[in-house]
């Protein structure tokens, strides 16, 4: 946009509250330049990073900008092995059983 002002429908500033988006990294199909709920939901749908709750976890252990990694999963999801090339020890040399007792004490799902 050319100024600063924001130009959005009530009903997309809801929308991308609810989900956290900021409304100025949409651009907005209406009158000059003007977000539209319909934009919100394009936005997300084609914007939205998708991880694995395992994935997630470890990358929050670990202080890994997970946003920012590139996903190998089905249709671009990242997944456990996304995550662990990012760690500087190998995490999958854990054996079985002590991610087990994780899982117990965590409640975290092994994917």
């Amino acid at each position: 946009m050319a100024d600063d002002k924001l130009r959005a429908t009530p009903a997309a500033r809801k929308l991308a509250d609810d989900l956290g988006i900021n409304l100025y990294d949409i651009s907005g199909s209406g009158a000059n330049g003007r977000v539209h709920k319909e934009d919100v939901e394009t936005y997300k749908d084609t914007n939205v990073v998708r991880i694995s709750p395992l994935a997630k976890r470890i990358a929050l252990e670990h202080n890994i900008a997970w946003q920012e990694i590139q996903g190998t999963g089905h249709r671009g999801k990242i997944m456990k092995k996304d995550v662990l090339a990012f760690l500087p020890e190998n995490i999958e040399t854990i054996p079985l059983n002590h991610l087990l007792k994780l899982r117990k004490w965590k409640k975290f799902q092994i994917t």
